[in-house]
């Protein structure tokens, strides 16, 4: 049998993962009775019980070729009915079915400060409606403006008053509603300090609060014994997946050269942890039952690492493979390695179905399927029996096995590549490692205070030599290919161009690189054809940002950005930079006071006119003149007023539309649009609906 074509039999759990998977997509758009998913979870259970206990009798009728449909039917099944039983809103006793006036919550995430505010996740466990308390339940995203702090696990009384997560405001902006969904948090609640009171409960033990509070007190550690706070988060990152003391730099220098997954607790960070533990525990193989106490050991203490990084799914995936790796150890059997991620996929899966749509747990699993199926191939390109050269090689073949694996989602979701991965990879990972071994022997020793101060002195100066490197490489020319935008069918294409080159790598098979040939021509004439409709595209846009008036006037491969640049803060790398990037266009960014002409652009003061659109914007400089003839105009838009005479616009102008922008309050934006109402003037207020495309 040839390599590419594994047996079968050792490969179970690969087999029903994808009718599992696909279950669990089709679950994610249907949303019934949880009663209903209950039953058809039996009867998909019950085929599993009756084709196992009667498999040998199928086998002797002519309904076996139906067997495997059955047994693929039933994990589609149970896919689809695990995803539905995830769903929050299923069940009844859901908290929005409820009239109340306050929610009794649980804080089930520690809560992150972010300014004045304070958010975190929190179960609702109990509805008040007139003093009387009815059981409920479901998530909310709870932000808090107070300078108190809140912990994990404490619940606090809180006002009844929510709405929906909301969707992305303007085009090609991220999708927190739908990442939150995934999170199974569809509500949303914003409070003041005096719409909140922490409610006293009998404390019990809780695993994930113990862990929290280990985390926070090797953080402490760090912070305590490495000289530079910066370098202390960093140390926290590798050790504990506690990004928050990072700044916003050092993130980016990681991300810009493809190191950023050294920074998230991942596999390499718990195999070097099993690594340790395995060694120091290696005695116990001396002693009968030895090996089985060591494999019971190591597993309580991964899972107990797992825990306290925060078990994202990175962790997980690893923990679970090394676990099963563990056990084989253990107990002297064979394991498949791409039975074993199956195994740890599919009761990952159906612990929480949503990790599937979680890019974190898709770029995790590509990148080991990768490094296991792509890496041995590649290093046996090159034989040396340098030890050196063997090392660096053995190296750029595992970063060039895992980019190649993970290279249409990367470019699909993050839509930029680092053209220096391969060297960062070499120079940053060993350094990391040592970084690694060196927060844990701080925190063995830290009892210690002279000997953790001078690892702490040690480590502080290896990371500011890994900083200065990362800092080199990121402001290198063509560091990153960035706006790399690509569709689903595009992805689609990279995807299979990806399966078939690594089936040519196994099969020498020509038809693979006839198949590999077309699909990268496919590729270029789809990406290419999708820059042409970017390009030929013309269009006006009014951005829904608030407190702020934004334009957008796009013309083929020129954009004109209408704005006050230094209001914006953060609001121009979440709301305006992903449609920037995604035009692929030469941008120039004026502000409102500014005058502009070019061939299809004309603004003077406070009117605008692109191709044949014509704006005038209504803010806070417009002084009401009776004119001898009305002015002509498309729309009117009304930027930061407070008070505005509609009559007065009527007088003034003709127009078609009157726009309404999110640099008007809220309230006073709605009670213009009631006036329009009742006038008969067709109103758009951007608070209702989202950014404003106008096609030219």
């Amino acid at each position: 049998m040839s390599s590419f074509r594994l047996q079968t039999r050792q490969l179970t759990f690969v087999r029903i993962l994808f009718p599992f998977m696909a279950g669990i997509c089709a679950g994610c758009f249907s949303e019934f009775n949880a009663i209903l998913y209950w039953l058809l979870l039996t009867v998909a259970i019950l085929i599993l019980v009756l084709t196992t206990h009667f498999n040998r009798q199928i086998n002797k009728t002519r309904w076996r070729k139906y067997k495997g449909l059955a047994i693929n039917f039933s994990f589609i099944l149970t896919g689809f009915c695990t995803s539905g039983l995830h769903n929050e809103l299923v069940y009844k006793d859901h908290f929005t079915s409820h009239s109340s006036d306050y929610l009794l919550v649980k804080i089930t995430d520690p809560p992150i400060r972010k300014g004045v505010n304070l958010q975190f996740k929190a179960n609702v466990v109990m509805a008040v409606k007139n003093n009387v308390q009815k059981q409920a339940s479901g998530n909310l995203l709870v932000t808090i403006n107070t300078p108190k702090d809140l912990n994990y696990n404490e619940y606090i009384l809180i006002k009844a008053k929510f709405k929906e997560t909301t969707p992305p405001q303007n085009p090609f902006e991220f999708d927190y509603k739908r990442y939150l969904q995934f999170k199974n948090i569809h509500y949303q609640t914003y409070l003041q300090a005096e719409e909140y009171k922490i409610v006293k409960h009998e404390e019990k033990f809780d695993l994930t609060l113990w862990s929290i509070r280990v985390r926070e007190q090797c953080v402490q550690l760090f912070n305590k014994y490495i000289p530079k706070t910066e370098n202390a988060g960093i140390s926290a990152a590798f050790l504990l997946g506690y990004r928050a003391d990072l700044s916003p730099e050092i993130v980016n220098g990681f991300t810009n050269t493809g190191t950023l997954h050294i920074l998230s607790v991942s596999g390499l960070h718990v195999t070097i942890i099993y690594l340790v533990i395995n060694t120091l525990l290696l005695f116990l193989n001396r002693f009968k039952r030895g090996k089985l106490i060591k494999t019971v050991l190591v597993l309580i203490l991964i899972w107990l690492y797992a825990l306290i990084t925060g078990m994202s799914p990175a962790v997980c995936r690893s923990a679970f493979m090394i676990s099963v790796v563990a056990v084989a150890e253990g107990t002297n059997r064979y394991t498949n390695i791409y039975n074993s991620i199956a195994v740890s996929v599919f009761f990952l899966l159906l612990l929480d179905p949503y990790l599937l749509f979680d890019v974190g747990f898709q770029l995790s699993y590509i990148a080991v399927w990768g490094i296991i199926y792509f890496q041995p191939k590649i290093y046996s390109w090159v034989y040396t029996e340098n030890k050196l050269l063997n090392y660096v090689w053995s190296m750029t073949s595992v970063s060039l096995a895992a980019q190649l694996a993970t290279f249409p989602l990367s470019i699909y979701y993050f839509h930029q590549f680092p053209n220096y991965f391969l060297i960062a990879n070499i120079l940053v990972i060993p350094l990391a490692t040592v970084i690694l071994f060196g927060g844990i022997l701080l925190l063995s020793v830290s009892f210690m205070p002279s000997l953790a101060g001078l690892i702490g002195l040690c480590l502080t100066n290896i990371i500011d030599l890994m900083n200065w490197i990362l800092l080199k490489l990121s402001h290198l020319p063509f560091a990153t290919f960035n706006g790399i935008w690509i569709n689903n069918y595009s992805l689609l294409l990279l995807t299979l161009i990806i399966i078939t080159i690594g089936y040519r790598l196994s099969e020498k098979s020509k038809a693979a690189w006839n198949l590999t040939f077309i699909l990268i021509i496919s590729f270029i004439i789809s990406f290419n054809l999708e820059n042409l409709m970017k390009f030929q595209e013309n269009e006006l846009l009014i951005f829904s940002i608030k407190g702020n008036t934004v334009l957008a006037c796009k013309n083929q491969n020129r954009l004109q950005l209408i704005a006050d640049q230094e209001n914006l803060g953060k609001s121009y790398a979440f709301s305006i930079k992903p449609y920037v990037d995604r035009s692929n266009a030469q941008v120039n960014i004026d502000s409102l006071g500014s005058n502009l002409k070019s061939r299809h652009l004309v603004k003077h003061k406070n009117y605008i006119q692109f191709y044949d659109v014509r704006i005038s914007i209504i803010d806070d400089q417009f002084r009401y003149f009776k004119p001898v003839k009305k002015l002509k105009v498309d729309y009117l838009l009304i930027s930061g007023r407070k008070n505005l005479n509609i009559s007065d616009l009527i007088n003034m102008y003709e127009f078609d539309t009157l726009i309404i922008d999110k640099s008007v309050a809220e309230y006073y934006a709605n009670k213009m649009e009631l006036q329009c109402k009742k006038l008969g003037i067709k109103t758009i207020n951007i608070y209702q609906s989202t950014a404003l495309r106008i096609a030219i």
